[in-house]
């Protein structure tokens, strides 16, 4: 099972807003003993600030973005390092993965921050994402990091996605104001009666229940089931990953990922790109779900970029089916027809080994 746990700022300061070593291998240990079972992590955390303000001496702390930003810098090392030793003790590898809204807007961007991570979680590691603070402005900013791992784990058709935070889940009121407030076990849609029950954000982060709960409503309706739940709980990730015990609210998806997957590229088809395929081609696709290689292309119509939608068709232009291209136009005039091993060799460089691989296209 591949799941993404987000962990918050609340879980990861102390009262001094010094990083908690401590939680952190609380984490570190649960996601380990589900790494060693086969389970594929990734970890969405904050905490650079908190790191940051650790690790250097400040006589008077300042809130304007450019400080907050120098603090990332500083921390950024410190917090990666935490985990690194944290994970040692198990014997696994983590890779480090700073992005920006940039990185899953734009089609180069999107198809090379998915296919990094796929290759990070086929090595076997664990990727440690976080947003890129140091760098980041306004526009181009996902915000907060509910929001990031919303995004990243749509990216990777994940199966689960784990909001951890200080509370409980969603309550029907606040439970600092009203004792008798009850926990919603499950959630089936995030609507406007369910974002309504957002009261406030987090005193350290700039997050908030609110941002948790549109990043549940993004994630659900891309085809991944969500949880928010307090991060303190002894063996949360570990119960909820393998469904031994509830805890937190669950918000139940809304589609399977294969569906919202072929919905996606249905509104992304670049108009008049289109790739014909020899009869060979068209039968490995259709009747033993291959990847579409180079070999089995004939002819390329149209303009398109790597990571554009195109239609593919069959010898006698009837259409196949749609699918994400590893390759712009230029290039694929250039290879259709030509084996893998010789891509390298016709262009000079190789991005990928398929055309279009087959869990980025709909026959």
């Amino acid at each position: 099972m591949r799941f993404v746990v987000k962990i918050g700022t609340n879980l990861l300061t102390n009262e001094d807003n010094s990083l908690n070593t401590n939680f952190i291998q609380h984490i570190v240990d649960q996601v380990a003993s589900l790494h060693k079972k086969g389970h594929e992590a990734i970890i969405v955390t904050s905490g650079a600030v908190a790191a940051g303000r650790k690790s250097v001496d400040l006589k008077k702390e300042s809130k304007n973005i450019p400080y907050r930003q120098a603090l990332a810098a500083i921390g950024q090392t410190y917090l990666l390092e935490t985990y690194q030793k944290s994970f040692e003790k198990y014997d696994i590898v983590i890779g480090q993965v700073l992005l920006t809204m940039v990185d899953l807007e734009h089609h180069q961007n999107f198809l090379s921050t998915r296919n990094t991570m796929e290759l990070l979680l086929k090595m076997k590691t664990v990727p440690i994402l976080n947003e890129n603070d140091v760098t980041t402005f306004d526009e181009i900013k996902f915000g907060d990091n509910d929001n990031l791992s919303a995004h990243i784990a749509s990216l990777l058709n994940a199966d689960k996605l784990l909001l951890l935070t200080d509370v409980g889940g969603v309550y029907d009121s606040n439970p600092k104001e009203n004792p008798n407030a009850k926990c919603l076990r499950v959630i089936e849609k995030v609507d406007e009666s369910i974002l309504s029950l957002a009261d406030g954000g987090s005193d350290k982060g700039i997050g908030g229940m609110e941002s948790k709960l549109k990043s549940a409503q993004f994630a659900t309706e891309a085809g991944v089931d969500v949880w928010i739940a307090d991060g303190n709980e002894e063996n949360v990730i570990i119960d909820l990953v393998e469904e031994k015990k509830h805890h937190g609210t669950h918000f139940q998806k809304q589609f399977g990922s294969k569906e919202t997957r072929r919905k996606w590229l249905q509104t992304k088809q670049v108009k008049g790109a289109s790739i014909t395929l020899d009869e060979g081609a068209v039968k490995a696709l259709l009747e033993r779900g291959k990847s579409l290689l180079s070999s089995g292309i004939t002819a390329v119509e149209g303009e398109f970029e790597r990571g554009n939608v195109v239609v593919i068709l069959g010898p006698n232009k009837e259409k196949v089916g749609f699918g994400q291209v590893n390759y712009n136009a230029e290039e694929l005039v250039k290879i259709k027809g030509a084996q893998s091993e010789e891509i390298e060799k016709i262009l000079g460089y190789a991005l990928e080994k398929e055309a279009i691989h087959r869990d980025n296209m709909v026959v």
